[in-house]
């Protein structure tokens, strides 16, 4: 009996087909939930929360197309895999551009957390109170600059609650560097996964026409 290697290849090729489409849904999940997790921070008010959203739209994306892919795989159709080639090279861009933008971005961290600060001072103290606690410190650039309580330029310095000898834009800026590179790595890794899935699609497409 002849074995058939078409076959055998085309089943082996779905198959590692489906396993990237499964971690392409877990990079998708993860990439929700650090977004959702940078966007509930409190420091993430100082320097916008922009970028978390469009992690969190990002993560949402890739699983739906992550999904569609399970579904194209296991058609014959060149029409379903066509599809999944276009989904597949907009969310291809997309993850590239959130790169970019999250690496790029990464260097205006600091000036960004000054403005915010600087209006959360003026519109929204008790998000710097909360700030000031979790990082146990006091200010921005020093412990007087713009510290709540706002009653004297001293009080945070003095206060029972609060009492800490250290500014708080380092600490701040520290973390939100982690937080970046720790979304700009998982967005690098999605995007990798997606690239390798996206040219096991057109394998499959190729194959179907």
């Amino acid at each position: 009996m002849a074995i058939d290697y078409e076959k055998i290849g085309m089943r082996t090729l779905k198959i590692v087909s489906f396993l990237f489409h499964s971690l392409t849904t877990l990079a998708g999940l993860i990439l929700m939930a650090f977004g959702i997790y940078v966007l509930v921070n409190s420091q993430a008010q100082l320097y916008g929360i922009g970028m978390p959203i469009a992690y969190i739209v990002g993560g949402f994306l890739a699983v739906i197309n992550s999904l569609y892919g399970f579904f194209s795989s296991s058609k014959t159709s060149a029409k379903f895999h066509k599809i999944f080639l276009i989904l597949s090279f907009i969310m291809v861009l997309y993850l590239l551009i959130l790169v970019i933008i999250t690496f790029v971005g990464d260097s205006r961290t600091e000036s960004n957390i000054q403005s915010g600060w600087n209006d959360a001072y003026s519109n929204n103290p008790r998000t710097l109170q909360y700030i000031q606690q979790k990082f146990e410190c006091c200010g921005l650039t020093d412990v007087e600059d713009n510290a709540i309580p706002k009653s004297s330029k001293d009080a945070c310095l003095k206060s029972e609650l609060f009492g800490y000898n250290q500014p708080c834009l380092d600490l701040i800026t520290k973390a939100s560097h982690i937080s970046s590179r720790l979304l700009g790595l998982e967005s690098l890794v999605t995007l990798i996964l997606f690239i390798i899935s996206l040219g096991l699609g057109y394998i499959l497409y190729k194959k179907s026409v």
